[in-house]
């Protein structure tokens, strides 16, 4: 029996922060077009007002995650999921933009 983990990608703390990086002070192309694109692909089976929210939350969790837990983060942008989902789609959001960054 194959594992469900076995596919599950987890980013390195590193790569984290680099993205976060990134996010918050990079505001020139191509890498704003790698921040749209990255957000479009997260949460793909949601209306379009929860994506963009949850794209924002996700990507204030990445500069701060003391400052923007998820917690705060789910009240504040009205996010219909939990913890777990918040998490993969976070790390879904860090992989594809490492990767168009070059960073793996």
């Amino acid at each position: 029996m194959e594992s469900r983990f076995n596919n599950q990608y987890v980013p390195s703390r590193g790569v984290e922060r680099a993205c976060g990086g990134i996010i918050e002070s990079v505001k020139t192309q191509p890498y704003t077009e790698y921040m749209e694109l990255a957000a479009s692909c997260v949460a793909r089976g949601w209306d379009e007002k929860h994506r963009k929210n949850l794209a924002e939350a996700i990507k204030l969790n990445l500069i701060n995650q003391k400052e923007y837990p998820f917690e705060l983060l789910q009240r504040k942008y009205e996010l219909p999921c939990g913890r777990k989902t918040f998490r993969r789609e976070s790390r879904r959001y860090v992989r594809i933009l490492s990767g168009l960054c070059g960073f793996e």
